[in-house]
């Protein structure tokens, strides 16, 4: 049957959990952050919704008479809010109804839902959840809509596999780069790939896209979907820091789940999900997320620059790559392997390289640099002629 809708119930999308306080405060939020040279992007569900929806609600309580039938997916009445549900619910969960987005007073409200945080409260952009089960046409829709309220908003899209079709200039501007994840997994945390293929695959990610959409993939270790990444390394820092160095210094944008700095692990979601713990955390851990990302800010190589790689050894397990824009290099070395091990390598025209790691110099003879590098670390090399 048809539906339609008169007004909004402003307790839904057009305002703020009472549990986090107000609309206000949230402006706040937003100011402060930008104040401070941060950008504040909301996290945009709007392939289903919640139980409490005021769509879902009415359905529940008038069934077949209810304007907003259309909203949902092959609804049966009476609507059975149980296990399992007698309707189309995201993971067959009955507290997910999906919503029929290819419904246009659904896309109405939902772009309007959009627009309303841009231009209310002036956040940056969205990251829209499980954005491979909305249709397309929705997206474009979406796009056009919030690029016309703030044309630098930026639109990431929750896709796991191959998002090209997603990324044609008309839908998104990046997505959560899932099969990065998978490849840093199996080479630093769980040593199951070799240098060979390791570079392969990652050669691969950087082609699968043209390079303004590689530069501004959101490259993640982990997220509230998976286990964390120090789990993955069984709780080995070394493998998790060198995991972190690679992603902090490769094309894309490095994206930092919350508690990874300070050393949060889990497996199970109720784990991986748990709370910050702001009263205890490593600081030393915490410190060399800090040294990291102050690295990528430093060298503009490492946020712009091509990626090339150099040493592929095999057999000691080294992987090395340089990141370069214009005259500028940045040369990073990883030892993905257990024994120390030692690398040579020439940089014609330069006397020395310094690892901004540790601060070490190192002097070249005859246009050579013999680096000793230990068990489970990296290196990264700026040639001190260019500083």
């Amino acid at each position: 049957m048809a539906s339609s809708y008169h007004k909004y119930d402003t307790t839904d999308y057009f305002s703020i959990d009472p549990c986090f306080g107000d609309l206000e405060t949230f402006k706040e939020l937003v100011r402060k952050a930008h104040e401070r040279g941060i950008k504040v992007i909301l996290d945009g569900v709007f392939n289903h919704c919640g139980p409490d929806f005021f769509a879902f609600q009415d359905v529940l309580a008038k069934g077949e008479q209810s304007p907003y039938c259309d909203w949902f997916y092959q609804l049966g009445f009476p609507v059975r809010f149980e296990d399992p549900p007698n309707y189309e619910s995201f993971a067959y969960v009955k507290t997910m109804p999906k919503l029929n987005t290819g419904h246009p007073e659904v896309r109405k409200y939902l772009l309007e839902v959009g627009t309303f945080w841009v231009k209310e409260t002036q956040i940056d952009g969205w990251r829209l959840d499980v954005a491979n089960e909305v249709d397309h046409y929705f997206w474009k829709c979406f796009r056009q809509a919030i690029k016309a309220a703030n044309p630098e908003a930026i639109l990431i899209g929750e896709i796991w596999g191959d998002a090209e079709a997603w990324l044609m200039g008309d839908e998104f501007d990046s997505t959560m780069n899932y099969r990065f994840t998978d490849l840093c997994r199996e080479f630093f945390a769980e040593h199951k790939i070799g240098v060979y293929e390791f570079d392969a695959q990652f050669q691969q990610l950087l082609m699968r896209y043209a390079r303004p959409i590689t530069n501004v993939q959101m490259n993640l270790l982990d997220s509230h979907d998976v286990p964390r990444f120090l789990s993955w390394c069984q709780g080995d820092l070394r493998r998790f820091k060198l995991a972190v160095l690679f992603q902090m210094t490769v094309p894309g944008v490095p994206s930092i789940f919350y508690g990874d700095e300070v050393g949060l692990t889990g497996v199970a979601e109720a784990d991986y999900r748990q709370p910050m713990p702001w009263a205890s955390r490593d600081e030393a851990l915490t410190a060399y997320f800090q040294k990291v990302i102050e690295l990528r800010h430093r060298f503009s190589p490492l946020r712009t620059g091509r990626y090339r790689s150099f040493i592929l050894d095999q057999a000691q397990d080294i992987y090395g790559f340089i990141r370069e824009l214009g005259e500028e290099k940045v040369y990073i070395i990883l030892n993905n392997s257990e024994q120390a091990q030692t690398v040579e390598f020439s940089v014609p025209g330069q006397s020395s390289l310094v690892d901004f790691l540790t601060d070490q110099t190192y002097s070249l003879t005859d246009s050579t640099v013999k680096i000793e590098l230990p068990p489970v670390s990296g290196v990264v090399l700026n040639p001190t002629d260019l500083l």
